[in-house]
């Protein structure tokens, strides 16, 4: 791949010029592992040899790298992929600029650092103490650790002389590879060795900052327009985050409209059910995830943003629905049937419903519709949508004159996206498809749905859902 060269010039790099305290190797498994013992001085890990592997990302430098633990320190949980700042919990935050020599040193600082996040441990100090005193002779029992590291201990006690030859050279500060002045650019106001870059680097690094990132804009960063080092913005911009996702989505996004179904994917479903069944303890988690799996969500608004409801997430009984219907004095009788959903996270304590009724009860009565929306209307039935109070007072009319009464889908809650976002969501994996009152509400048709709808062509930002990464 084209990323093996920076990494294995950096390898090299580091067993020319050692890193204090640590000695790497890698495997017959190819340099995509780095393996790593790190040897630790000072309370309350004096004399802990630490064993792991940096896992590096067959996208680096433009996708984060994973550290991983296989000597009990009471700092880290056995080989389970470890929360920092750099690793793949935090794609967000990642930066080609990063390299393996920087990585590793973080990660030796991190050790010596208090933390909660996945795959660290709260232990006490007594237990680290001992575990550092037995991490040799643990390590010894790893077949592995043997074959790479046992012969090499004495390494710790040279003395490292700093002679770094990558850092000496001009070069782009990307790919690692020197190059004239007359072939670089200055993107920022770095300076040192990070003061270069090819345009072609720069540009692909900006895109995929912005590939490694949530769809969510809580969850972004601008880290593809402004430099996480010297924290100046670039001179220098590829596409932005709308331009890419509307090229990705090009053969959906005129469809994308008030009416349409939202349908998460198959696999996104797969893969949020083993993240439910792995954190069944953390109830606000699972419920967010919930929210979109096998999901069919009815989109309601597509104007300066879209919103939607949730079909998929029926309830029997909702606080926020009883407050509602006494606050607004709603009377249950008009209706002969109710049944209440989770629309979605948003707005909980607003009360939205859909109605399907005869659409020429609305003309020959010549009803004017505020804040009611018709969503879809097929063989004279109309599907209205909003908020409960609006569609009462019209259920009323509608109950004067023609003496029925019709079925309510109450939603607690809406869900809501920006049109990147939604495009993003496409762009991943999740599918499109056509409203069709005639199977209103959609019972049990979500894997019918979702094989059957629009679905966005493999792209750059497609998700895998890989095991690895959960």
């Amino acid at each position: 791949m084209s990323n093996q060269k920076r990494i294995l010039k950096e390898i090299l790099d580091i067993q020319r010029n050692p890193i204090e305290n640590v000695i790497i190797s890698i495997s017959e498994n190819g340099i995509y592992d780095i393996y790593f013992l790190m040897k630790f001085y000072d309370y309350p890990y004096n004399n802990l040899y630490l064993y792991g592997k940096l896992k590096i990302s067959d996208k680096y430098p433009y996708s984060a790298s994973d550290f991983l633990c296989y000597t009990p320190s009471g700092r880290f949980e056995i080989e389970q992929k470890i929360c920092t700042n750099s690793s793949s919990y935090h794609q967000e935050s990642f930066n080609a600029t990063y390299n393996i020599r920087n990585l590793l040193i973080s990660f030796y600082s991190f050790v010596y650092e208090q933390s909660s996040g996945i795959g660290s441990l709260n232990c006490s100090v007594e237990k680290r103490i001992e575990y550092s005193s037995k991490s040799l002779e643990i390590n010894k029992n790893i077949k592995l650790f043997n074959e790479l590291f046992l012969k090499r201990l004495s390494e710790f006690d040279k003395k490292i002389i700093n002679n770094n030859e990558i850092d000496e050279k001009l070069l782009c500060r990307i790919c690692l590879e020197d190059d004239t002045i007359e072939n670089l650019i200055i993107p920022c106001k770095c300076k040192g060795t990070q003061k270069y870059a090819h345009l072609k680097c720069l540009e692909e690094s900006q895109i995929n900052y912005i590939l490694n990132q949530s769809s969510h804009p809580h969850y972004q960063k601008n880290i593809d327009e402004v430099c996480s080092i010297c924290k100046t913005r670039y001179k220098y911009k590829a596409k932005s985050r709308n331009e890419l996702f509307r090229e990705y989505t090009k053969d959906l996004v005129g469809k994308l409209q008030t009416g349409m179904l939202l349908i998460s994917s198959k696999e996104s479903s797969d893969y949020n059910n083993k993240i439910i069944q792995q954190n069944k303890n953390n109830i606000e988690l699972v419920q967010n995830i919930y929210y979109w799996t096998q999901s069919i969500i009815l989109i309601t608004e597509d104007t300066t943003h879209y919103l939607g409801v949730i079909l998929t997430l029926p309830i029997k009984q909702s606080n926020n629905f009883d407050n509602y219907i006494n606050h607004y004095k709603i009377d249950k009788n008009l209706y002969k049937d109710i049944n209440i959903f989770q629309g979605g996270p948003c707005e909980k304590q607003i009360i939205y419903s859909i109605i399907l009724i005869n659409s020429t009860f609305l003309n020959e009565f010549n009803i004017e519709l505020k804040n009611i929306k018709i969503i879809e209307t097929t063989d004279n039935i109309s599907l209205l949508f909003g908020e409960l109070f609006f569609i009462n007072q019209l259920t009323k009319i509608y109950h004067y004159f023609t003496k029925q009464q019709v079925v309510l889908y109450a939603f607690e809650g809406i869900s809501g996206w920006s049109h990147v976002q939604i495009m993003g969501e496409l762009c991943k994996s999740w599918v499109l498809s056509k409203t069709n009152i005639n199977n209103f509400p959609y019972n049990n048709m979500w894997e019918h749905l979702e094989k059957n709808g629009l679905k966005c062509p493999k792209n750059p930002y497609s998700s895998n859902y890989k095991e690895d990464d959960l």
